[in-house]
């Protein structure tokens, strides 16, 4: 047995392409149990979490599955920490400008997809007009912050390790995301509706990996993601909707 982890260990060290692909598919695994199943798990078990307590426990998962992500992929992410430490005010612009790009590129998307039909048209959550409460407060760090260091980690970060060519790698890493919208999530509808619905987002994620593929820094797309979530609805409807 032990000889055997041994050839495993050394077969990972020698692929980087499988050791890749066994990063990317533990992601996601960890990912979809931990967001979906954890909690009826450990109700069918005899835990169960109540009340308020319950909702702040159910909310914290998402520090669990950053925590697994930042352990599977802690060389890429602290390299990236690194590399953007050392010339913050370039690094500060070009966030700027990635966020510019998302923001116009969702807008042509939009405009696609709603002139095929409007029910698909592509929405943002306004945070800044939100009441204020600790409910949302911590629903808007999930989905500011949290929510896009999981989908740049797994989708671009994780793809990317994998398919060393960048038009490769990008288009790869949006059907990916489609098909965990799709199937994952759980879209209620027929599979040509549900990738209309989901049209804006991959896309999204396709830049999102041309980006890192260009720059080699997972944390630049990170900010320029969350960016994009907190505030494009903000420019998109006094500039441009």
């Amino acid at each position: 047995m032990c000889r055997f982890y041994n050839v495993i260990m050394v077969m990972l060290v020698k692929n980087e392409s499988l050791k890749g692909i066994l990063k990317l598919v533990l992601s996601i695994v960890i990912y979809i149990f931990i967001d979906n199943y954890l909690f009826d798990v450990l109700d069918k078990i005899g835990i169960h979490f109540t009340g308020d307590l319950g909702n702040y426990l159910r909310s914290a998962r998402w520090l669990l599955i950053c925590a697994f992500l930042f352990v599977i992929y802690r060389g890429e992410i602290l390299a990236s920490k690194s590399r953007y430490n050392k010339s913050p005010i370039v690094n500060v612009i070009f966030c700027i400008g990635a966020f510019v790009m998302l923001v116009f590129a969702t807008y042509l998307c939009n405009k696609i997809v709603v002139g095929i039909d409007k029910a698909y048209a592509y929405t943002f959550t306004n945070f800044l007009e939100e009441k204020f409460s600790i409910n949302h407060l911590i629903g808007t760090a999930i989905d500011v912050i949290a929510r896009p260091f999981v989908v740049t980690v797994i989708f671009v970060l994780g793809v990317s390790n994998i398919i060393k060519k960048t038009g490769v790698a990008s288009l790869i890493s949006g059907i990916l995301y489609i098909l965990y919208l799709v199937f994952a999530v759980g879209y209620n509808c027929s599979i040509d509706r549900a990738i209309m619905i989901t049209l804006v987002p991959s896309i999204t994620i396709m830049l999102l990996t041309y980006l890192y593929k260009t720059t080699n820094n997972i944390w630049l797309v990170y900010i320029s993601y969350a960016l994009y979530i907190l505030l494009g609805v903000q420019v998109l409807r006094y500039f441009v909707w």
